[in-house]
């Protein structure tokens, strides 16, 4: 197929961070060269902290000579050069995709009496995010993220979701599903965000996973959306079981201090271990003897996939939208009520059962995760993609 005939996609993020929506835009981009019909690009338009051309050559920065810092003024100023910047390379897409709702205004913008068609890239659920309370210091900030994921994403007559149930959460919010509302998977990549960097907190995960007890690992934002302080109290009530274990934490976030502070005064201190943040996480995840989630609210949490595809075991709250779906009713991970001992007795339920009944757990995991690797998803996205610029011409 020749390059005329070829659709031209973007997709949009408003930073580069290590969070789950980015590294799912970014294994869309190292793997796209395998769409014969869709030359695909990604546009940084704010921040890019962790250096675009190292995680995938086809992620431009719109906005390099400006520092990831500065006074409200300064970065009113950098979004507007962004924007500019963007609408400059729109003029020659298709589609730009919005990979998060910041994103969808700077795509907005950029393609103002424009033919380029915008996609948000949803992955939250509505039900989840209605569940969130403004966090002190940051309400205005909350309120106006609350409207733009509520309200303003959910208009656009074209959304691509990463589950059926963020879909159904939609649906429910809104009262109808909308013929091009389309779900479609997520792409797995075993490597990480950073291929050739080292892992920042392995050695660490491995000297407790040698301890000759059960290391759990919490892994993600020091943020409320988290539930940090809930993985606190598993660990009190496993404790106060008298179960053995240790309890490592890697991530960072603005809730880092609190969540110090909360560990060191906790009657289960020895058992908790704060290894840090880690740019690539995955053979720390590999040293777990299990992953916990927490959260309030996930969509598709691409940790599960991976460590699914590490063989290691994930146990989580049966949060909005993710863990159940991916999980399933404990056939592929353990999903327990939304309780810190409830999850604490999930935990000590997985640990006692027969080793046979665990790897056959763990075997089912591992074969659903291996559904979403690019040579099963790719071709999803790009029958998708095209039915999408096709019905639009």
């Amino acid at each position: 197929m020749n390059d005329k005939a070829r659709i031209n996609a973007g997709l949009v993020l408003d930073n580069l961070d290590l969070s789950g929506a980015e590294k799912i835009a970014v294994n869309l981009l190292r793997h796209a060269g395998r769409m014969q019909s869709i030359n695909l690009q990604g546009f940084i338009c704010m921040d890019d902290r962790l250096g675009c051309t190292k995680v995938a050559e086809n992620l431009m920065h719109l906005t390099p000579d400006m520092p990831n810092f500065g006074s409200l003024l300064f970065r009113l100023k950098k979004a507007l050069i962004a924007t500019v910047r963007l609408r400059r390379s729109a003029k020659s897409f298709d589609v730009l995709i919005a990979v998060t709702p910041p994103a969808v205004i700077f795509a907005f913008l950029a393609t103002i009496f424009m033919p380029c068609q915008i996609i948000p890239w949803v992955h939250y659920d509505l039900d989840g995010i209605s569940r969130s309370r403004l966090t002190k210091g940051r309400g205005l900030r909350d309120s106006l993220q609350q409207i733009l994921y509520m309200n303003f994403v959910p208009a656009f007559r074209i959304i691509i979701f990463v589950s059926e149930n963020t879909r159904a959460s939609f649906s429910r919010h809104k009262g109808s599903t909308r013929p091009a509302w389309y779900v479609l998977p997520n792409t797995l990549d075993e490597s990480s965000f950073l291929p050739a960097t080292e892992s920042e907190t392995s050695i660490k995960a491995t000297i407790l996973a040698n301890a000759g007890v059960p290391l759990l690992l919490f892994l993600g934002r020091i943020f409320p959306q988290k539930r940090w302080q809930d993985a606190i109290a598993v660990a009190e009530y496993l404790a106060a079981k008298g179960w053995k274990f240790n309890m490592a934490f890697v991530g960072d976030g603005i809730e880092r201090e609190a969540f110090i502070e909360r560990t060191r005064a906790s009657p289960a201190a020895s058992h908790l271990h704060y290894l840090g943040s880690d740019t690539n996480p995955l053979p720390t995840v590999k040293c777990a003897a299990a992953l916990i989630i927490t959260s309030l609210y996930e969509a598709w949490p691409t940790v599960i996939l991976e460590a699914n595809l590490a063989d290691i075991p994930v146990l989580s709250y049966d949060c909005p939208s993710g863990p159940r779906e991916m999980l399933g009713k404990n056939e592929r991970g353990i999903v327990t009520k939304e309780s810190p001992e409830a999850l604490a007795d999930g935990i000590i339920y997985y640990f006692s059962l027969d080793k046979t009944l665990r790897t056959l757990m763990l075997v089912r995991a591992h074969d659903f995760a291996t559904s979403f690797l690019p040579k099963t998803t790719l071709s999803q996205w790009e029958a998708t993609l095209t039915k999408i610029v096709q019905d639009g011409r």
